[in-house]
């Protein structure tokens, strides 16, 4: 049978002593490089996130927990969970493909590659919230509809979490089963659904917001900076998560296609690393200083709501540029009112 990307190979060399980074498997060179480099990069998406949310923190020792703040931290995490599951693999189950339908996988691998999927993709829906919070903010809509949105990203965010509990507890708890209801390709092809209306969702209200920053003045504060973000950001996610259900899809349809190590390293580095690299760049200006008053409490429910992000727009004291959840230029509407729009 042929053997899946990180099986055992007893007879190659080992490219690191066993008795330190493999005490109980001997990988191929590729294998090792592919692991540990992979490990390495999700360790720095790790840290970079989490030293922003110091940095904010140090220069708004009064902000909440905005969106960017939830943003950069939840990146955090789905990154230090794949960091740790690569790093591991030696110690897990080396001899399993997790790009295959199979439910031989332990307790451990299995959640350690799952659960930074979900994490990531609550991530980026955290986002598309924030995009349509502002797109109805802008375009005066009712305020019980733009009230609607949180808790329709809370229920679909628990739905998805929901589905994967079931497939975790079918594929863990009932193995024989799972691997007749063909679970693990089920379950594939779920994310591929997911994958698809996320970048549908970005899309949608990704060009909402290039096309209505396009048609405010140019004189508008930061209007050009604000229009590459928004593009750049809509292209790099919607190509990430296309790509991400192309692949899912071929690989529940195609179960004799060879993954090498090496299409393991550029999957995970095409579809997270590099976007999730990519993004945090664009969007990482920091919030503007902000001083404690009487009527601004830490978890602040106003319309300008620094508890969950909503755009604040005002100029910094130290002369830069705030985050893209943070900070938005004073344009004009149709009736002269300055509205936020970042």
């Amino acid at each position: 049978p042929r053997p899946p990307p990180f099986a055992l190979s007893p007879g190659s060399p080992a490219l690191f002593p066993p008795s330190i980074l493999l005490p109980t498997r001997t990988l191929t060179h590729s294998q090792v490089i592919a692991i540990y480099v992979l490990s390495g990069l999700y360790f720095i998406l790790f840290v970079f996130p989490l030293v922003q949310v110091i940095r904010i923190r140090l220069r708004n020792p009064y902000l909440g927990w905005n969106t960017q703040k939830i943003f950069l931290m939840m990146t955090s995490i789905s990154s230090i969970i794949r960091s740790s599951f690569f790093g591991s693999i030696p110690w897990l189950n080396g001899s399993a493909d997790w790009f295959e339908p199979t439910v031989e996988n332990n307790a451990a691998f299995t959640l350690l590659l799952n659960i930074p999927r979900v994490i990531y993709i609550s991530t980026y829906l955290l986002l598309v919230l924030f995009w349509a919070e502002i797109i109805h903010k802008v375009t005066n809509q009712p305020l019980y509809e733009t009230r609607r949105l949180r808790p329709m990203f809370v229920t679909s965010n628990g739905i998805m979490y929901i589905i994967q509990i079931v497939f975790w507890v079918f594929l863990l708890g009932f193995g024989k089963l799972a691997e007749t209801l063909h679970i693990a390709i089920v379950e594939n092809l779920f994310y591929c659904v997911i994958s698809v209306a996320v970048a549908a969702l970005f899309l949608i209200f990704g060009g909402r917001l290039y096309f209505m920053l396009r048609s405010f003045p140019i004189e508008s504060t930061g209007r050009e900076s604000k229009l590459h973000e928004v593009g750049l950001v809509t292209i790099i996610c919607s190509i990430s998560f296309i790509s991400r259900s192309v692949f899912l899809a071929v690989r529940s349809f195609d179960l004799e296609a060879d993954y090498s190590a090496w299409f393991v390293l550029s999957y995970f580095i095409s579809v997270e690393v590099i976007p999730s690299a990519m993004v945090l760049l664009i969007l990482h200006k920091l919030p503007p200083v902000k001083e404690k008053s009487v009527n601004s409490p830490l978890f602040n429910s106003s319309d300008q709501d620094y508890s969950y992000g909503t755009a604040y727009s005002g100029e910094s004291q130290s002369g830069d540029d705030a985050w893209v959840i943070d900070r938005s230029p004073r344009v004009n509407n149709d009736e002269g009112k300055p509205v936020s729009l970042w």
